[in-house]
């Protein structure tokens, strides 16, 4: 006999908790790994939200995560080194970039932009950023409670437009100190549960991030200043590094005077030394990256601006100190290595998180 809709939901969460099995769970401690290797290993496994660049020796990159798979959600505790992150139009265009991701700093933090929206993140803090967005982070040694939500599982609670990305919700304010022991009680918890909870444990965090979001005061946001702000201007640059950039446009742009824009630039020597470091940096990730594509330099140079591959080829070596041959070379010969086995005998572990998140 069919049954009516309401008989029928008793029966579909009854399904629901009878999975009895523990949740997906992993650990990996990069400090199993030889130092040579940790940072490589690091980037890839965070390679799918954003590209990760050290300042330091890769030897000295310590890091250790651990994560949980929600089925829909993953959940993650990261510890790591000082980085920095980055995200652009390229990279959203074909990793997660219709994700959210939420994060609560309990040691270090970091500032930066997302989109044209200026972070500041302290211990205690919990920031909403869009993945969507241009991302450009530099964080500290710190140690963070992660949550990766992708965008279709906020719709049933919000459209994802009225959360206001670059968000920071204050770890000294009420609100903020409910959210964060809320998350951390989750995670606490996470060991103990069983995969048939998923969904109630999903719709706990969604709710919970959702509504602290949405009551934040308006002050609390974040707004961008009135003048002319560096972090904007930088994320726009960020942006459009492909494309033709003066200091005529950015004045036009941001409302902004030749002697403005001259002195928010003057840490780095200049806004068109600013973006001439910044397009080298672009060609340095590409020319060594590991891809196993074949990479024209001239081609490399063109697409980040430089129209003359002799006076690039001079720069490059001036900022990095080997010739873009030089680089793909080395990377080549790594990749070599590695498919051959490498020179100490193993093949090189990818951590758990990684499938997690390209399957997210």
């Amino acid at each position: 006999m069919p049954t009516s809709p309401e008989q029928s939901r008793p029966r579909e969460r009854t399904q629901l908790w009878s999975d009895d099995r523990a949740l997906s769970h992993a650990l990996f401690d990069f400090e199993l790994l030889p130092a040579p290797d940790r940072f490589d290993v690091w980037r890839e496994t965070v390679l799918p939200l954003f590209e990760s660049i050290t300042d330091q020796p890769p030897e000295q990159f310590h890091a250790r995560v651990e994560s949980y798979d929600l089925r829909h959600i993953v959940m993650a505790m990261s510890a790591f080194s000082p980085l920095r992150f980055q995200r652009d139009r390229r990279h959203g265009a074909t990793d997660k970039g219709e994700h959210l991701l939420v994060q609560l700093y309990l040691e270090g933090g970091y500032i930066g932009h997302n989109g044209y929206r200026e972070i500041r993140v302290r211990p205690g803090d919990i920031s909403l950023l869009d993945l969507g967005r241009e991302l450009e982070t530099r964080a500290q040694a710190s140690n963070a409670l992660s949550v990766v939500i992708p965008r279709e599982q906020i719709y049933p609670y919000i459209n994802p437009e009225r959360l206001s990305y670059g968000s920071v919700l204050r770890g000294e304010t009420a609100l903020g100190r409910v959210l964060a022991n809320h998350l951390y009680t989750i995670w606490q918890q996470l060991p103990r549960a069983r995969a048939g909870e998923c969904e109630h444990i999903n719709h706990l965090l969604l709710s919970s991030i959702v509504g602290a979001f949405t009551a934040m005061p308006a002050e609390s946001v974040g707004a961008m200043p009135e003048q002319v702000s560096r972090e904007a201007i930088r994320a726009y640059i960020a942006q459009h590094l492909p494309e033709p950039l003066t200091p005529e446009l950015l004045c036009k742009r941001f409302g902004c005077s030749r002697a403005q824009l001259y002195r928010l630039f003057q840490p780095f020597g200049g806004v068109a030394a600013y973006i001439r470091d910044a397009r080298l940096n672009r060609c340095w990730q590409e020319l060594s990256r590991d891809d196993n594509r074949p990479k024209r330099i001239g081609d490399i140079a063109l697409r980040w601006g430089f129209s003359s591959q002799s006076h690039f080829n001079r720069l490059f070596r001036e900022a990095f100190g080997l010739s873009p041959g030089e680089v793909v070379e080395q990377a080549r010969s790594e990749r070599q290595m590695r498919d051959e086995g490498g020179t100490r005998g193993y093949e090189r572990p990818r951590p758990a998180l990684y499938e997690l998140l390209r399957r997210l």
